[in-house]
């Protein structure tokens, strides 16, 4: 009879993997396993592929098809979710999620991700956004059709065009900007692109987004580079405008680049 998951240099099986596992030792194939289980095959490969879990009564008639007892599957769940949980799990899930996202997105070859893309990206690890949480409904607002609206940070040093001496302010407290001043921010939220996917800024947000504010900052941050967006606004009137850290500054699109355009791996 089992009774203990067997070690192995790689990661634990999941409840799912260790169920086809066991199946193929046996020579069961999923149809005829699920009908000696009374269960569809549909069924049964959602619950090897993980998208339902083993109820108490599928254990006790896995114990009777495959001599296991039911508490061996706990055992199993609890080694595979502190393997998913400890830094290696975690990083290895990682680049599974990215590879899983690449090969879905090379279907559709080069091309600037809309917003379901965004979202699959961030959270399958392409793209790392500290400061960015899309389960808060106010983050997902600023989650649009081809964009992603990021905000000031919370410092900002405001000079007059022309000199080369700055005051730091900080934004939290809200700041002013008058016309004929210059300021230099970094976004609050910081980037992390990895192989496949590089950031373009669109420009600003409203009320920014008009003729007189100028806006000074790279537009291309390419795969690999990591870090907050830094960029310059010089106010040439005729208001003056109110900023404030967390609010709205910058759109950003996400270009996903297939293998055959990819430069930075």
């Amino acid at each position: 009879m089992v009774t203990t998951n067997s070690a192995s240099k790689g990661a634990p099986k999941s409840v799912g993997g260790t169920l086809a596992d066991l199946l193929a030792a046996r020579n069961l194939n999923q149809t005829e396993a699920a009908t000696k289980l009374s269960l569809t095959r549909p069924y049964l490969n959602g619950i090897i592929n993980g998208k339902y879990p083993l109820s108490m009564d599928l254990k006790m008639k896995l114990k009777s098809l495959l001599n296991v007892e039911p508490d061996f599957w706990t055992g199993i769940q609890t080694a595979h979710e502190m393997w998913k949980s400890s830094p290696e799990g975690r990083r290895q899930l990682l680049e599974q999620g990215r590879e899983e996202l690449y090969n879905s997105l090379d279907l559709r070859g080069a091309h600037v991700l809309v917003a379901h893309e965004i979202e699959e990206a961030i959270n399958g690890g392409a793209v790392e956004i500290d400061g960015l949480d899309l389960r808060q409904e106010a983050h997902r607002e600023r989650l649009l059709q081809t964009s992603l609206l990021l905000t000031f940070g919370s410092v900002a040093t405001v000079r007059s065009i022309g000199s080369e001496v700055g005051v730091d302010h900080d934004l939290t407290k809200g700041l002013v900007l008058k016309r004929g001043q210059m300021v230099e921010f970094h976004t609050h939220e910081d980037l992390k692109l990895h192989g496949r996917v590089r950031v373009v800024v669109n420009g600003l947000t409203d009320p920014f987004a008009t003729g007189f504010v100028q806006l000074f900052c790279h537009r291309l941050r390419e795969p690999g580079s990591v870090g907050q967006l830094t960029f310059g606004l010089i106010n040439l009137g005729p208001m003056d405008l109110p900023l404030r850290a967390g609010d709205p500054c910058l759109s950003v699109s996400f270009e996903y680049l297939a293998q055959e355009s990819l430069v930075h791996v």
